[in-house]
């Protein structure tokens, strides 16, 4: 009974990383030395996401949660952000706020301790329409 409990337990604890992902587009930023890979899903609620893909940082990139032009494509933006070593999954919610888009980076991890090292992460979200980052608010 003792272990049934201590199963109990180590479940709930762990429930972010048990549940599904939420409805969305998924994508996963591939392993990179001492980070394993990283399962992303991108809720568009604004309509705005055609497709999303793992992109390279940024560079000259603070490590802040922002928004940047893609060179030559004028539909399609990096949101690059900070992530933690032992994040399990992270979602990307995209909403309408008046005449903007505001992305917001949630990451889960159900890690009891980790390192407090940060990541680099990136993804490369191609538009509906052009829009360009001065469009979006991140967070």
């Amino acid at each position: 009974m003792r272990s049934l409990g201590s199963a109990l337990v180590a479940l709930l604890l762990a429930g972010c990383s048990l549940l599904p992902p939420p409805a969305g587009i998924q994508l996963t930023i591939p392993a990179g030395q001492d980070v394993p890979a990283l399962p992303v899903t991108v809720v568009d609620n604004a309509g705005v996401v055609r497709e999303a893909m793992p992109a390279e940082h940024p560079p000259g990139w603070s490590g802040e949660t922002t928004v940047h032009a893609v060179a030559g494509r004028e539909d399609a933006v990096v949101l690059a952000w900070t992530g933690g070593a032992c994040d399990d999954r992270a979602v990307i919610t995209i909403e309408q706020t008046g005449d903007r888009y505001r992305a917001t980076v949630e990451s889960r991890s159900s890690a009891m301790s980790c390192s407090a090292v940060g990541v680099l992460r990136a993804v490369l979200l191609s538009l509906t329409q052009p829009l360009g980052p001065e469009a979006f608010d991140a967070a």
